[in-house]
């Protein structure tokens, strides 16, 4: 008998390897949770371009 179970992980801190290493756990199929300060929280819910991306043909 095999049982699945979907790992949980909790990501101390949002700067660049925290958030690189959540996002590849997460496509493997963890469960991830980042722990972050407030204003950090704050700094990555905000659009990050102000204007829209455009491609030309």
């Amino acid at each position: 008998m095999t049982t699945s179970v979907t790992p949980s992980v909790c990501i101390v801190g949002a700067g660049s390897m925290g958030i690189v290493t959540g996002y590849h756990l997460g496509l493997a199929g963890a469960s991830v949770t980042f722990l972050v300060r407030p204003h950090r929280q704050a700094q990555s819910s905000r659009p990050r371009c102000s204007t829209p991306m455009t491609t030309t043909a």
